[in-house]
């Protein structure tokens, strides 16, 4: 292990700067907020006003509406701060995977993991979408750098700020537990193969730390739900309902998906961890692994192989019984397979430069690097069909005639984005639709395109109790997904 240098520094900063170029360059590209976002902008919005409630029992865990609410404050937009947020700590994610590499692998492997993680274009597309996977990548990866530092060091500091940090990413999302269940793994490895007993009372004052942060969250899941759990996040709670079964011969009720069974649920793992990385990214991280002995401390080997498997073990399993496993699940696993391939990538300059001479070897393996990190930037780094754009305009249109005061309910969340209040959600199931009725002088919003997917006949039931007010955008115009706006 030598010294971090002045040099060390340089690079870091070189990384992030390059991560955050590329993503604030994406973030720049006209968007939609979609997926999960509108839960995080209309979580933060409540914030604004003091209630913090209706976002947690959503299942929205804090930390990242929290900084949401931060950035909004400066830009004087919600979803501007949601997405500089985003740009902002994904591209810090750099700098703790650029130190645990630099220790465990060597400077030059440590700078291609980091170069990787900036131009590898699922990274630029997620960190910059308002979503929480920029500021839990910083924090997780910040958190298990810390971890090594501690356990290989003997180092209190580390062990404490590991705890902190950990809680920290445990407030972001749930899968901050894994912070903690990390550092204790590695000091149980650590204090197996060096003796080192110290790191123990360290670790668990980490632990200590991680439940006095995570602390307040847990207890209040606990005053709502009447027991003892990580999270109110309803997809993370189905996926741990899977676990209560063995792997299904039918899919659980509620997937999205029909596929299940162990082989699925591995392949998919592996499809989601190749397209994530990259293809090639994936097989030098591959060889990287099987070149480990001799490059790679057995403490580091192990770490690095826990942490790229278990982190999607829980998933898999989810999988298996037919809950989908999305590329955002493989992430954190595929940020700690990007060393291996460092590794891999030092080992065939090193194994060319024997045949050839190293000055040009140095030069081609840096040309090749390059254009694979371009390569990397230009699929990640562009902007993206947006077919959701009339949701402004109705948005608009309903706080012209008084949605502000009046009840709004919508098939989608992002409809309360950009009208400034949390609309109810409805649901396009003939069982949920046969009862429904808003009520009198209530507005209904409906994403034409997604209940059309779901259940054609969704009209019909709608229909019989409301009229149609609205409709954007207008007749003949086919490029963009339709809302319609009904009244009771």
């Amino acid at each position: 292990m030598t010294p971090w240098e002045r040099r060390d520094t340089r690079i870091a900063a070189a990384l992030a700067a390059l991560a955050f170029a590329a993503r604030l360059v994406q973030a720049s590209f006209p968007r939609i907020v979609g997926a999960d976002g509108p839960q995080f902008i209309l979580t933060a919005m409540e914030a604004w006003h003091g209630d913090w409630a209706t976002g947690l029992r959503d299942g929205i865990h804090p930390g990242y509406p929290l900084t949401i609410l931060l950035f909004a404050k400066m830009l004087g937009s919600f979803p501007a701060g949601g997405a500089l947020s985003s740009v902002l700590f994904g591209s810090l994610a750099v700098v703790p995977l650029f130190a645990i590499a630099r220790d465990m692998v060597g400077r030059r492997a440590a700078t291609v993991a980091g170069l990787l993680l900036a131009c590898i274009p699922y990274f630029i597309v997620e960190h910059s979408e308002v979503m929480s996977e920029g500021l839990f990548h910083f924090l997780y990866a910040t958190s298990l750098a810390l971890a090594w530092r501690g356990a290989t060091r003997a180092s209190p500091t580390a062990y404490a700020l590991c705890g902190f940090v950990g809680g920290l990413a445990y407030l972001t999302r749930p899968e901050g537990v894994y912070c903690a269940a990390a550092q204790v793994g590695l000091t149980a490895m650590a204090l197996a193969a060096e003796k080192r007993w110290r790191i123990a009372a360290f670790s668990l004052g980490a632990l200590a730390i991680w439940a006095a942060v995570a602390a307040p969250l847990l207890v209040w899941y606990r005053a709502e739900t009447g027991r003892w759990t990580v999270t109110k996040r309803g997809s993370v709670i189905r996926a741990m309902q899977t676990f209560e079964t063995k792997p299904a011969t039918a899919p659980i009720p509620g997937a999205v998906t029909t596929e299940h069974g162990w082989g699925y649920a591995i392949r998919r793992c592996l499809w989601q961890i190749g397209r994530t990385t990259m293809w090639v990214v994936l097989a030098f991280a591959v060889a990287g692994a099987a070149l480990a002995r001799g490059r790679l401390r057995p403490l580091a080997a192990a770490f690095l192989a826990c942490l790229v498997v278990g982190y999607v073990g829980p998933p898999v399993m989810a999988q298996a019984n037919g809950y989908p496993l999305s590329h955002r699940y493989v992430m954190p696993s595929v940020m700690f397979m990007l060393p291996f391939a460092g590794i891999a990538w030092a080992a065939a300059v090193d194994l060319a430069s024997r045949r050839w001479e190293p000055r040009k070897v140095a030069i081609a393996a840096s040309a090749a690097l390059g254009v694979l990190a371009v390569a990397g930037l230009v699929r990640g780094v562009h902007p993206r069909e947006e077919k959701g754009w009339a949701v402004r305009d109705t948005a608009a249109w309903l706080v012209g005639q008084g949605a502000l005061d009046t009840p709004v309910y919508a098939s989608s969340r992002t409809v309360g984005v950009y009208v400034g209040r949390r609309p109810e959600r409805i649901y396009p199931a003939d069982d949920f639709l046969s009862t429904f009725e808003a009520p009198p002088g209530a507005f209904v919003v409906v994403a034409e395109a997604q209940w059309d997917r779901n259940n054609p006949a969704w009209r019909a039931h709608l229909e019989r109790r409301h009229r149609l007010v609205a409709r954007f955008p207008a007749d003949g115009v086919t490029a963009l997904d339709r809302f319609s706006v009904y009244r009771r």
